[in-house]
């Protein structure tokens, strides 16, 4: 694991994440919760190499977007034809992640992960860590201190024993790489 070091604005960290991992080659992107697109269009500006983004938002009025739950949508994807997923989301998105680590898609995965205040992890994150229903019913936030330590515990289940992240605040910023 390293992390990496910027001295920038939190948007500017996250695009030179990505930067340093890209691959040189032309990226199929699934960005999970695209906004308005200012990340991917950013990245472009600065490659040579075609960047084909499927953008998925809860809420948007962009067009080319596909509108709806991203959960539902990575059901019906095929993972396979991308060579990027971006899950850059507030607060801490287990199940997309989850699945993507569960599917024979290869490549990199950018993750934003925000906890604010006494935000608690998710269940289904904090049974996979190993905790039972009882124990996170009786104290869930207790039970989510050092989120990031419980991450790097937690992926080696699924075949990721190092990942990369900048830290800024309570604002963790994540690339994994998942393949061989």
């Amino acid at each position: 694991m390293s992390k990496v070091q910027v001295n920038n604005s939190e948007i500017n960290a996250k695009i030179q994440l990505r930067q340093a991992f890209l691959p040189k080659c032309e990226l199929s992107v699934l960005d999970m919760f695209a906004g308005n697109g200012i990340m991917w269009r950013s990245i472009q500006q600065d490659r040579n190499d075609k960047i084909n983004v499927l953008s998925i938002d809860s809420k948007t009025a962009r067009k080319n977007v596909l509108i709806g739950d991203n959960r539902k949508f990575l059901a019906r994807l095929d993972l396979s034809q991308f060579n990027v997923i971006d899950v850059d989301a507030y607060g801490f998105p287990w199940l997309q992640l989850r699945h993507v680590l569960l599917s024979d898609f290869i490549g990199h995965i950018y993750l934003t992960w925000i906890a604010s205040g006494l935000s608690r992890l998710p269940t289904a994150f904090l049974i996979d860590f190993g905790y039972t229903d009882k124990m996170i019913k009786s104290a869930p936030i207790l039970l989510s201190k050092n989120p990031l330590e419980k991450l790097k515990k937690v992926l080696p289940k699924y075949g990721i024993y190092s990942i990369d992240h900048i830290t800024i605040r309570r604002k963790n910023y994540i690339h994994i790489h998942k393949g061989v």
